[in-house]
């Protein structure tokens, strides 16, 4: 199992990212997932969990309104007898502040 979508030190405008996941697709691979956000660059202090759903063959999971910051990811699979595994964290930037632009002009003798 891995996140798919951001990638790690991807940057987004988006506030509300959709998080796409790869988990396996056999008998007794995860029924369920739920993916942990933090705010920062680690897997530290208390995440908000997110359910991921799978629809049509995709695990995804649209986060609800972040700040702009870095946040990191990690998943959470258990599957039908309980067993679990975590992915990889994967961190990213929300960064929605307009890059700033100055225009210079000389006029010619």
């Amino acid at each position: 199992m891995s996140i798919t979508s951001p990638t790690t030190n991807a940057a987004t405008n988006d506030t509300t990212p959709t998080v796409t996941l790869s988990v396996g697709a056999l008998t007794g691979d995860p029924s369920s997932v739920t993916l942990n956000v933090y705010t920062g660059d680690a897997v530290a202090g208390d995440p908000v969990a997110v359910t991921v759903t799978k629809t049509l063959g995709v695990w995804s999971a649209t986060l609800a309104e972040l700040t702009e910051g870095k946040y990191t990811l990690q998943a959470v699979a258990v599957d039908d007898v309980g067993n679990s595994r975590t992915s990889t964290a994967v961190t990213f930037n929300v960064d929605t502040t307009l890059p700033t632009a100055s225009i210079e002009s000389s006029r010619g003798a």
